[in-house]
């Protein structure tokens, strides 16, 4: 098998093993994890729309407005993106979990942050409408090991190898002072 491809198996059964887990500690406390539904319901996460918007984004077919309006409609309130583990993992505000694997490969992610670059590669996709895995690539060449949205709170916070971070605001929104 091809590194790469072998990578992305990897990142499949990780993320198999993850929601597995997870589901067994919240059936532990009495609650599950979503089963795959067509609609959020009793506060649980669209795991069906979550999975369909994680393959649409690596195939490079939304946008990230189209992603934060699927996402917040399936019962997510924030995610995660891991580059490190290859891993998207999505969060509702009763604490359930879902996670799906990065369908696509990225190089090693750079030392050092590069706020300026990674600015730049943000720019690109809001403005001219770069594809989430050429922005990805761009942004771990930027030194940015994963990112968490948040979606009610119109923000994402990039993080690097170092403690390093870059806030980012949605389009539009801005820090309440």
């Amino acid at each position: 098998m091809h590194p790469a491809g072998f990578k992305r198996f990897a990142a499949r059964i990780q993320a198999a093993l993850l929601t597995a887990y997870c589901q067994q500690r919240r059936s532990n406390r009495g609650s599950w994890l979503a089963p795959h539904t067509a609609a959020t319901q009793g506060g649980r996460v669209n795991t069906t729309l979550i999975e369909q918007t994680a393959e649409a984004t690596a195939a490079g077919t939304v946008t990230f407005p189209t992603v934060v309006q699927n996402l917040l409609a399936a019962g997510v309130e924030y995610y995660h993106i891991d580059y490190i583990q290859h891993l998207q993992t999505c969060y509702s505000g009763a604490d359930e979990i879902h996670v799906t694997p990065l369908a696509f490969d990225v190089p090693a992610v750079a030392e050092n942050f590069d706020t300026t670059a990674l600015v730049a590669a943000i720019r690109d996709s809001q403005l001219r409408g770069q594809k989430f895995p050429d922005f990805s690539i761009r942004a771990v060449q930027s030194g940015v090991q994963g990112y968490t949205v948040f979606l009610r709170g119109k923000r994402v916070i990039y993080q690097g190898r170092q403690g390093d971070q870059h806030t980012e605001w949605f389009p539009g929104a801005a820090p309440q002072p």
